[in-house]
């Protein structure tokens, strides 16, 4: 099983701010969208999730907005709905006037892995920025997508967030057979928690593969202007450190 999707190119009036492009990721794996400021991540992550026109197919099949979530960059909200509440949106289509014991049990379940459980009565307005981002991760996740995109999902967060995060989302994606499909800044965190990268700089994908593909000294000098000394950490992946 896979992910497909043939993406048209998008238009900023009568610039172009991403080119079309082929993107393929086997089920079960996590794909990182990587490259500088500016550099067409957000607008791919958007097409990839289908906001305007569903592009994305499973085993050549279309995928429905059911089957997407999806997170942008600005996640603040401000209404006066509690933790658990604002999870069980997640779920909204589904729900009826009576909220079923499952589906509470489920976003009891859901705020326990990613350790928000102690916050589930708690307001949504009174949460710092990373709490909120953490909880409407959860609400995505929550549907069970088959394909989760998100846009920098740990911006937010302190470092010990950022590993909780990162590796619920790889155990997501191999334990639901799903595709996660997210933008990140840090390189090291994109080679240790990605299976799949794809370097997009000008609207223009340069490369996708694995991590030793994508992630080479020409290949980082060229994109971030930087000088990267490429170092080994001690379970093995990559880290990068800028020069």
């Amino acid at each position: 099983m896979s992910l497909t999707a043939d993406l048209p190119p998008v238009f900023k009036g009568r610039s172009q701010i991403l080119q079309p492009m082929q993107i393929a990721v086997p089920a079960g794996q996590v794909l990182g969208v990587i490259g500088p400021n500016g550099a067409g991540k957000s607008t791919l992550l958007r097409s990839l999730a289908g906001i305007d026109v569903l592009h994305a197919r499973w085993n050549g099949q279309p995928l429905s907005h059911r089957q997407i979530g999806y997170m942008p960059q600005a996640f603040q909200m401000n209404a006066r709905l509690s933790v658990l509440e604002a999870v069980l949106l997640g779920k909204r289509e589904a729900l009826g006037w009576r909220i079923a014991t499952a589906d509470l049990e489920a976003a009891g379940a859901v705020l326990a892995d990613l350790g928000l459980a102690h916050l589930e009565g708690r307001s949504m307005d009174r949460l710092s920025g990373g709490q909120q981002q953490m909880v409407l991760l959860a609400q995505r996740i929550l549907r069970a997508p088959r394909l989760l995109v998100l846009d920098e999902p740990t911006s937010a967060l302190d470092l010990h967030h950022q590993l909780v995060i990162l590796r619920h989302l790889k155990s997501y994606a191999q334990d639901k057979g799903a595709v996660v499909a997210l933008a990140l800044h840090d390189l090291t965190l994109a080679a240790r928690f990605c299976d799949r990268l794809l370097l997009i700089d000008k609207g223009q994908r340069l490369v996708i593969g694995d991590n030793e593909t994508v992630l080479t000294s020409r290949q980082i000098t060229e994109s971030w202007n930087i000088t990267p000394e490429l170092l080994r950490a001690r379970d093995g992946f990559c880290v990068i450190v800028p020069h």
